[in-house]
């Protein structure tokens, strides 16, 4: 009889604590109220969480066109010598015959400027060289370049001719380019917005949500102006001069970025 009362006791012990734990388990599982409020994701932004938001992101491009009212003129004259000395006396007197001619054109000392200078051995044609032999130094050849900005493109075409009369014998390029880039620059970036805008709009419209204002706008990049350019021989040159007329066109500026809006 004692023996079972014993047992009866230790029974009823473990059913107190088995008890005491499913009630334990039972508050750890529910939610607490902190819980209830988190937000269902976030998104990690400068270092901090914040609350994710539906969200549309488009790009947007816009381009502006203009007259240009500048031209670059690349201008060179190369001469040989028998030595380094002799090629480099040459074209430096040659050249200086060019930038007064250019300058005596209205061309301001300040827009002309050199671009290159170059000095370099001419061997021996390589036909006059037995197979294994080395090819010996025959004389000198040196080149000097200056970029002429002119802000009348009109009178582009008789600084080439002035400038060649004179002794440039090279023409590595006529680029065009404006004096005021910031205007046109700012018009792009306006078109590329509106451009962003119509874009998001007609996702929107599509989907059948209300497009909200715009949470994250970057500049992705700006097409400049691209040079137009030609090149010319000096045989030609020397056959006739250089007398085409310049004609600038047009030159356009092209902005591109990337918009994210929201969604409400």
């Amino acid at each position: 009889m004692r023996s079972t009362r014993k047992f009866i006791g230790l029974l009823a012990i473990a059913s107190i604590l088995l008890l005491s734990a499913c009630a334990t388990a039972a508050v750890q599982a529910a939610p607490t109220a902190a819980d209830a409020k988190a937000p269902a994701a976030t998104v990690y932004d400068g270092g901090q969480e914040k609350p994710s938001e539906r969200s549309i992101t488009v790009q947007g491009q816009g381009t502006v066109s203009a007259k240009p009212d500048l031209v670059t003129l690349s201008l060179g004259v190369q001469t040989t010598g028998k030595t380094a000395m002799e090629a480099l006396a040459l074209n430096s007197k040659q050249m200086g015959r060019v930038i007064h001619a250019i300058q005596g054109a209205g061309i301001e000392e300040k827009n002309i400027q050199t671009s290159g200078i170059n000095l370099y051995p001419v061997y021996e044609d390589r036909s006059l060289v037995q197979p294994g032999e080395q090819r010996e130094i025959v004389g000198y050849r040196a080149s000097n370049s200056v970029s002429v900005t002119v802000h009348d493109i009109d009178k582009a075409g008789s600084v080439l001719d002035v400038a060649i009369e004179a002794g440039a014998n090279q023409v590595g390029g006529v680029n065009f380019g404006l004096s005021d880039t910031d205007t046109i620059i700012t018009d792009a970036l306006i078109a590329a917005v509106k451009n962003a805008q119509a874009k998001a709009q007609t996702i929107a419209d599509t989907l059948g949500v209300q497009l909200g204002a715009a949470l994250v706008v970057n500049e992705e990049w700006i097409e400049r102006p691209q040079a137009r350019a030609y090149f010319a021989e000096s045989a030609a040159l020397d056959s006739g001069g250089f007398s085409s007329p310049v004609q600038g066109g047009t030159v356009s500026v092209t902005a591109h970025i990337r918009v994210t809006f929201a969604i409400e």
